[in-house]
């Protein structure tokens, strides 16, 4: 199992470049860092001290992908001390939908409504592509 770099979401391409958004990432995980109530719900959710996350880089980052037919994609993914801290505190088995799982909590409650807020452009981040997992209950 290859976890140098984990896929936690896809999005469609926006109007942003993925290094742009990286850029934003990263002043978004500074500023979370500042906050002490976001540090320790960031703390809680990757299952680390919050102590442990003042030293780290943000725990996603943006990638290209190859373009399909429905256009490009961006995809977030794991940076590999997320993928360390996990594989220490997770069957291996397990260890990928774990990462995945705290990649999309983290995303989901913290980074991405900080990071919509500091985009000037709404389309700067596309749309949330489904996952075959949010498809599984459905068939």
């Amino acid at each position: 199992m290859d976890l140098r770099e984990v896929d936690i979401l896809a999005f469609e391409e926006g109007a942003s470049r993925y290094t742009e958004l990286n850029a934003t990432l990263t002043q978004v995980w500074g500023g979370l860092l500042a906050d002490p109530d976001a540090l320790q719900r960031a703390a809680t959710i990757l299952g680390v001290p919050p102590a442990a996350l003042l030293e780290k880089p943000a725990p996603l980052a943006f990638a290209p992908r190859k373009a399909g037919l429905t256009g490009a994609e961006i995809a977030l993914v794991a940076g590999s001390w997320l993928v360390t801290e996990v594989l220490l505190g997770a069957a291996k088995d397990l260890l990928k939908d774990a990462l995945k799982a705290k990649g999309r909590q983290l995303w989901d409650e913290l980074l991405e409504p900080a990071m919509r807020r500091t985009f000037a452009r709404r389309d700067a981040l596309g749309a949330r592509k489904p996952q075959a997992e949010d498809n599984a209950g459905t068939r």
